[in-house]
């Protein structure tokens, strides 16, 4: 039991954490629980996975929808 603080409690100090996809929802969701977290990610539809499966851990998520422009294009997102 003691070997599980010490991981929650290093997981709480560490800004940055490299670990398996299939582990990250579990580790922000453990992050998210006493204050807020923002992630990027790479791309939208990564974005709409990891939402899902974290909105299945915490009752807290919120999802920014994506430009529909690429940032080198000179069209403002929303013309």
């Amino acid at each position: 039991m003691s070997q599980s603080v010490d991981i929650v409690s290093s997981l709480s100090e560490a800004r940055t954490i490299v670990a398996p996809s299939s582990i990250n929802p579990f580790l922000l969701a453990l992050r998210a629980k006493d204050h807020p977290l923002i992630v990027v990610t790479a791309s939208s539809r990564a974005a709409e996975d990891l939402a899902t499966e974290l909105r299945t851990l915490h009752e807290s998520v919120y999802e920014f929808p994506a430009w529909e422009t690429l940032p080198h294009e000179r069209l403002s997102p929303r013309s």
